[in-house]
């Protein structure tokens, strides 16, 4: 059987690639524990400059926690208990690495199809996260009783990366943000289409230094403008709704509220977003919708070690 990460460095480039295609590329405990390792060897390994990670297949880089792993059976027993605690502390220390690899070399992230739940966790803090047009991002998890961890507290915050509202949106209603509406949001940070996604990373594999500027420049010679009409929610008139509703901390009966609202707005687009998002709140877990929305706010001022 093939290694479920394929962990190889060509040229200057060492490449992490999910590897289980049939599972969406879901993470488990061994994906993790080949990963961390790999990650903190490059460190101090003169001849890599760059990091990239993707997923194989076409369909995901990652469609978050392997699910059927995570809940063991159901069975309560001790065994499945350490199993899943040993997940999601390995998991949370192995987004940490990745983001302190940030630091000192550059990480390239494919967000190439499926991006949810624990794929956003290893791809969200890289350097260059790069959205193709098969791009689906989303932090789904209040639709499971479940809230968004993997540093969801740091990312989904009002900070650098989501413009005000949008994170409090995205992690309570579980939105999908597609393709250049992804880098739009902020989520991403490029644009590129799928077919450039190989000479990319092979241009990648060049790099003559560990710097972030001279990946900047390989990007940009695959990259596609992002317009407003490219935009979504993440622009307009609809994205001037999420900041009224969900961008000053209100009360999740008040949001709810708000979404009624403007679901009958004389603006089709900020109406059809609101409707969404209304019916969205009301099928979502409650609990699992107010523990979401105080770790958004409690992560607008804090770490992201801190948080994780």
């Amino acid at each position: 059987m093939s290694p479920e990460v394929l962990i190889q460095t060509v040229g200057r480039a060492l490449q992490l690639e999910l590897n289980r295609p049939k599972a969406l590329n879901a993470l488990n405990l061994r994906m993790i524990r080949l990963m961390s390792p790999a990650v903190k060897r490059a460190h101090n390994d003169s001849g890599v400059n760059v990091a990239v990670l993707s997923g194989t297949g076409d369909k995901a880089l990652c469609a978050g926690g392997d699910i059927k792993v995570l809940l063991g059976g159901g069975d309560g027993s001790d065994t499945s208990r350490r199993a899943q605690e040993d997940f999601f502390r390995e998991e949370y220390m192995l987004d940490s690495q990745l983001a302190e690899m940030t630091k000192e070399i550059p990480l390239v992230a494919f967000m190439d199809g499926i991006t949810m739940g624990g794929g956003v966790g290893v791809s969200i803090n890289a350097s260059f996260r790069v959205a193709t047009e098969h791009c689906v991002f989303a932090m789904p998890e209040t639709g499971i009783g479940f809230f968004p961890d993997v540093g969801g507290s740091y990312f989904l915050a009002n900070g650098p990366k989501l413009k005000a509202g949008l994170g409090m949106f995205l992690g309570l209603t579980g939105a999908r943000l597609k393709g250049k509406e992804a880098v739009a949001a902020g989520v991403a940070t490029h644009f590129v289409r799928r077919g450039n996604v190989e000479p990319l990373t092979k241009a990648l594999s060049e790099a003559s230094s560990r710097s972030h500027d001279e990946v900047e420049q390989i990007l940009g010679q695959f990259v596609e403008p992002v317009d407003e009409a490219d935009s979504g929610v993440a622009a307009g008139s609809t994205l001037a709704f999420i900041e009224q509703v969900f961008g000053g901390g209100a009360p999740l009966d008040a949001m709810i509220t708000g979404c009624d609202e403007h679901s009958s707005s004389d603006d089709p687009a900020v109406a059809k977003a609101a409707s969404r998002a209304a019916k969205a709140l009301r099928k979502m877990s409650p609990f699992s919708l107010a523990v979401t929305r105080e770790q958004v706010i409690r992560g607008s001022d804090r770490s992201l070690a801190e948080l994780l």
